[in-house]
């Protein structure tokens, strides 16, 4: 009984302290406090109505341990201590056992919390992992857009380059041949400027009076076109009956001096002008100028 009342001193001086101190120390003293009431009860009867409620914690092996131990226990005096000492001992065992249901109860809760962040954390992870490759997965698609489009601009460029490469030879070409046919249009307007001179010659030349010489003269045995000039093969030799001689021109070279200008003139121009101008003229001109005019017109004059 002394250890049951110390039991009980101690537990009234730390009861306040932690769970586990209050969970093993109200076990005890509730345990010793019960099976004390209970042998008490068993032995001397003297147990009042209130403590019978403790009997149901007590095994049977324990009520069986108190009837044999019941005629050694002390009088009622110490009775009371110990079923006071039981009764305390029990309100704290059953306090203790709430606060330790409370404590598993908040350490389940925290339990339970603790697991709900990291698995919340866990979430947050592989959503940012989530985020992190869509980031990248952009990124390489924006890269490889950038490096597309700047590959179109480059191609676009050359090839406008190219283009203006080619349209400057082809300018440059149109030039050439531009200089070209405008040496050969100097070429033509100088034969031509040629041309309307050696008309001009041969025009003024047309028209020149006849000239008087005596018939003791020698007359002339030749007649000499413009192609003399550089060798053409269109020279032609004319001789008039009165050996009077009549060129290109229409001039009379050695006539009678008893022919009058209106005599001799009609008789010799008509007979050696329409013999000579047609036979010299279409001959040379006509196949000198579709060979090419500077070919005809160098190999005529």
């Amino acid at each position: 009984m002394k250890d049951i009342f110390n039991a009980g001193n101690y537990f009234t001086q730390y009861a306040g302290g932690q769970s586990n101190v209050t969970d093993t120390v109200g076990k005890t003293l509730g345990d010793w406090g019960a099976r004390s009431v209970e042998a008490l009860k068993l032995a001397k009867n003297y147990v009042s109505d209130g403590a019978s409620s403790f009997s149901g914690y007590l095994p049977s092996f324990v009520s069986s341990a108190c009837a044999v131990i019941a005629p050694f226990v002390p009088s009622a005096p110490v009775l009371g201590v110990a079923v006071v000492c039981g009764g305390i001992a029990l309100y704290y065992r059953r306090a203790a056992n709430k606060a330790n249901n409370e404590l598993l109860m908040t350490k389940t809760i925290n339990q339970q919390s603790v697991q709900a962040v990291q698995a919340l954390r866990t979430q947050m992870n592989e959503l940012g992992e989530v985020v992190k490759k869509q980031e990248q997965s952009m990124t390489e698609a924006t890269s490889g857009w950038r490096a597309d489009e700047e590959k179109r601009a480059l191609a676009l460029a050359a090839k406008k380059e190219e283009d203006l490469q080619l349209e400057l030879s082809r300018n440059a070409e149109r030039v050439n041949e531009k200089k070209e046919m405008q040496e050969k249009l100097n070429l033509q307007i100088e034969a031509n400027t040629k041309l309307k001179e050696e008309i001009k010659v041969i025009s003024e030349a047309a028209h020149k009076p006849i000239s008087n010489k005596t018939p003791t003269d020698k007359p002339k045995s030749q007649f000499t076109t413009v192609g003399s000039k550089r060798g053409s093969s269109a020279n032609t030799t004319f001789a008039s009956q009165s050996g009077n001689v009549v060129d290109l021109f229409g001039t009379l070279g050695n006539f009678n001096a008893a022919y009058s200008y209106p005599v001799a003139y009609p008789a010799a121009y008509p007979t050696a002008y329409p013999m000579a101008y047609p036979m010299a003229y279409p001959m040379a001109y006509p196949m000198g100028y579709p060979m090419g005019y500077p070919m005809g017109y160098a190999a005529w004059y």
